[in-house]
């Protein structure tokens, strides 16, 4: 489990609102890039087979990793998540703010992906109102009647209810993200962050989300320093074991070693799913590098893709790419070592490795350790 040592969303923007009008609209690149890699989460949870409702999305549960400059968000608390199947989920929760139309006006309204995007909508107005008002404004209600949590149910019902139109005046430059606050849940964009035949209703899409995006300029600078080919091939000629060791430091990275990889990653992934097929890998590299070796792109990416799923995930593509320096950072290895470690004995035994699934239980013979044999 990563440590956020960082502020929460919440709280960058409660200091938002206390700066005078000329210092708030420098916030708007920092929140820009937030709200962007929020989406880009959502989108990775409603892509997954089944899709996993996060139900409870608010600016308290988005995390930074860390308090510095580059610092990337994190989406906490899935204790009221749920997997979209075909059993039909009724049980509004939530926090009120945030909590969709339906959930107050429908007891039978099928709760699914469209509550989180609603939420996504409040919290896009939040921002909005912020750098704009110094006041973050609920989307659906007068500014006296809506700021912050000092919302009653009952205003937010009769709201709701009576379908009265969200206040577009406090959001009126940002016509096509507004689209997710469509009190119709059938008419609520669908996707956020996700490939389609349709532009309309894509967040991800829209030009306030695409503005001063790095992640085209940092591929091109990071395949410009061929060190990526290199670090793949390399990772290729580990063994499995490695390869899971090697993915577990990866995961305790600082952000700051990352920044250009997860940038990369995102750039390469055309189809805004969170994970990379063999054609996006292909395409990522043409792109960048002008490599045609398909064959051999092919065998890197079966190299990477550590579980044979047939796709690689950003924890492998980290793990793939990161390169051997990763090996010096102590805080990394000493992180790792502590997963390893559940008992905290300061040893990691074969077990310890097999019920973390990074080994195999052997087949014990005479002579073999036991399952207290340390490594």
């Amino acid at each position: 489990m990563e440590l956020c040592s960082g502020p929460s969303l919440q709280s960058i923007l409660e200091d938002v609102c206390r700066q005078p009008e000329v210092s708030r609209r420098s916030f708007l690149p920092k929140l820009r890039r937030h709200f962007r890699e929020v989406t880009y989460a959502i989108s990775y949870l409603h892509g997954m087979d089944p899709p996993v409702v996060h139900r409870d999305l608010k600016p308290e549960n988005i995390l930074l990793a860390d308090a510095t400059e580059h610092s990337t968000a994190r989406l906490i608390d899935f204790g009221l998540a749920s997997l979209k199947t075909d059993q039909e989920e009724h049980l509004a929760v939530g926090t009120m703010v945030f909590m969709a139309p339906e959930t107050f006006t429908d007891v039978k309204a099928q709760l699914d992906q469209q509550t989180d995007i609603w939420a996504l909508g409040v919290i896009f107005t939040w921002i909005v109102t912020a750098l704009e008002l110094g006041s973050l404004q609920h989307p659906c209600l007068e500014p006296e009647d809506g700021e912050e949590f000092n919302v009653r149910w009952i205003d937010l019902y009769n709201a709701f209810r009576d379908r009265v139109p969200w206040n577009r005046a406090l959001i009126a430059s940002y016509p096509t993200v507004g689209s997710i606050l469509d009190k119709a849940q059938g008419s609520r964009a669908r996707a956020v962050f996700q490939a389609s035949d349709e532009s309309d209703g894509q967040v991800g899409e829209d030009p306030w989300m695409s503005v001063s995006d790095p992640a085209i300029s940092a591929s091109a600078e990071l395949l410009e320093r061929g060190s990526l080919l290199y670090n793949l091939r390399t990772f290729g000629e580990l063994t499995n074991l490695e390869k899971k060791i090697v993915s577990l430091v990866a995961d305790h990275a600082p952000d700051a070693k990352l920044e250009l990889l997860r940038r990369t990653f995102r750039a390469f992934d055309t189809s805004k799913q969170g994970v990379l097929d063999v054609s996006e890998l292909i395409e990522g590299f043409r792109r960048g590098l002008n490599v045609a070796e398909e064959d051999l792109i092919r065998d890197l990416f079966d190299s990477v893709d550590i579980d044979h799923n047939h796709v690689i995930s950003y924890q492998e593509w980290l793990a793939a790419t990161i390169g051997p320096g990763i090996l010096d950072s102590e805080a990394a290895l000493g992180a790792c070592f502590r997963r390893l470690d559940p008992e905290a004995n300061g040893v990691i035994t074969r077990d310890d490795l097999i019920r973390r699934g990074h080994a195999e239980r052997p087949t014990r013979g005479p002579g073999r350790p036991g399952s207290g044999a340390r490594w």
